[in-house]
């Protein structure tokens, strides 16, 4: 997402999507790829920091 969101800007302006828009889609991607289970680093970081258990976690969630 970080390699692709610049790249595709131009593409995306072209198309006529406004570029408010699409940096609000990018945003919003890149958190729910950063937080979202199994791969999600943040998650775990989180988990990690609070001294929790990611299934435990992932219970309350």
């Amino acid at each position: 997402m970080v390699l692709f969101g610049p790249l595709l800007f131009p593409i995306a302006r072209q198309i006529g999507v406004h570029e408010v828009h699409y940096a609000m889609v990018v945003i919003l991607a890149m958190g729910i790829g950063l937080f979202a289970p199994p791969f999600g680093l943040g998650y775990y970081s989180a988990c990690t920091i609070g001294r929790v258990s990611p299934d435990a976690g992932m219970r309350r969630i």
